[in-house]
């Protein structure tokens, strides 16, 4: 039987919590470059392509409305604009982080425990919800969720700025 939310329903317009941990519940930020480095590939995805490079983009296709870096895990909430691009876009994000992770510490292998776990929410009462879940998750290793900075809750709170993040589905 497959795990929960690894079968994936997607639905145009749907907003999803994914999220994803370390292979054994290890580590996959071990520095403060890893949570730059993994911020700095939502940036490049999420935003739009500059004319003179050649890249992808999901900037009409995705809208995350929050994110939390963990030091095992992270969790993101997203809207997919375009039918099944959120598969794609984390397929890139996760192996481009994957490699340079595996380069930057000299290791091989899985460094996630799996593919992406993906679960739609069905209801619009149960997106507050979720963000504040995601927003609190620091509170796990001893963090104020106000001041960690690998989480959008700064960027609501008008501490930090986040390019990439979407605000006004949770600000209404």
């Amino acid at each position: 039987m497959p795990a929960i939310n690894s079968l994936k329903k997607y639905v145009q317009g749907g907003i999803y919590h994914v999220y994803n941990r370390g292979n054994r519940k290890s580590e996959i930020f071990l520095a403060a470059q890893d949570y730059d480095i993994f911020c700095y590939l939502l940036e490049r995805y999420l935003l739009p392509c500059p004319v003179s490079m050649r890249c992808k983009s999901y900037s009409n296709q995705i809208k995350v409305h929050a994110f939390c870096l963990m030091p095992n895990h992270f969790h993101l909430l997203l809207e997919q604009i375009q039918e099944r691009a959120i598969s794609s876009f984390m397929h890139g994000l996760c192996l481009s982080y994957s490699m340079i992770f595996n380069k930057r510490y000299e290791k091989v292998g899985r460094l996630f425990q799996g593919v992406y776990k993906a679960r739609l929410i069905t209801r619009e009462s149960e997106i507050s919800t979720v963000a504040s879940y995601i927003h609190i998750n620091p509170s796990e290793v001893g963090a104020t969720p106000e001041d960690y900075p690998y989480s959008s809750y700064g960027c609501y709170l008008g501490k930090d700025t986040c390019r990439f993040l979407t605000t006004e589905l949770l600000q209404r």
